[in-house]
C-alpha cells in the first residue's frame, strides 16, 4: 500500500492558510480597512457598509448574528473614545517606566 501524505495536506500550505484569514468573505479579496464584528468575523469597511445600507438591524453577513453596538477597527484604536485608551497607555508606559528605572537604582544585594 502506497502510504504518503495526502494531497490535500500538500495543497494547504502555511501561506494559504494565512491568506484565507486575511480575506474578507464578503468580497474575497485581502481585506481593505478591516472592522471586527463581535462574533469575531472581519470584512473591509466598505463592504460590511454595502451590506448594511439600508437594513435596520446590523448583522453579520456570515453567520447573520446580530451586532448591537459598532464594529470594532482591529488595527486601529478604538475611536469612540480616543482619550481614555491614550491615558490608559500613557499611565501604563509611565508605570513600566519607573518599575524599570526604579529597579536599576536601587542597590543589588547579593
Amino acid at each position: 500500500g502506497g502510504g504518503g501524505k495526502s494531497r490535500a495536506a500538500i495543497m494547504a500550505s502555511p501561506n494559504t492558510l494565512l491568506e484565507e484569514n486575511l480575506r474578507c468573505s464578503v468580497c474575497l479579496e485581502i481585506f481593505k480597512d478591516p472592522v471586527l464584528l463581535h462574533c469575531t468575523h472581519s470584512f473591509c469597511k466598505a463592504c460590511l457598509d454595502r451590506s448594511w445600507n439600508g437594513k435596520e438591524a446590523k448583522e453579520c453577513p456570515l453567520c447573520r448574528k446580530i451586532s448591537k453596538s459598532t464594529p470594532l477597527h482591529p488595527r486601529k484604536p478604538m475611536v469612540s473614545q480616543p482619550g481614555n485608551q491614550t491615558q490608559a497607555l500613557i499611565a501604563g508606559r509611565q508605570q513600566r517606566y519607573l518599575l524599570h528605572h526604579h529597579a536599576a537604582a536601587a542597590p543589588q544585594k547579593l
